[in-house]
């Protein structure tokens, strides 16, 4: 764990995005999420979406993790 005033190593970090029916929006958070100096990992939790979520964000590069029903943010940052 870095503590605070230590500077992370570029490539050691992920982001977790919880996403339910943000389809026409994930895009634009992953490529943001991507571009954070030291981010080489961005995971979208699909939260039992019923639009395109998980297949546009797999297209904008991130990993997916699925819930086949929607179970709060809580839950997908388990």
């Amino acid at each position: 764990m870095t503590e605070p005033g230590e500077e992370t190593a570029v490539g050691d970090t992920a982001v977790v995005i919880p996403a339910a029916n943000e389809g026409e929006r994930i895009a634009a958070t992953i490529a943001a999420a991507a571009a954070l100096p030291g981010v080489d990992l961005v995971v979208v939790v699909d939260d039992g979406s019923t639009d395109q979520t998980g297949r546009v964000a797999r297209a904008a590069g991130a990993k997916v993790v699925r819930h086949s029903r929607n179970r709060g943010k809580a839950a997908a940052m388990e």
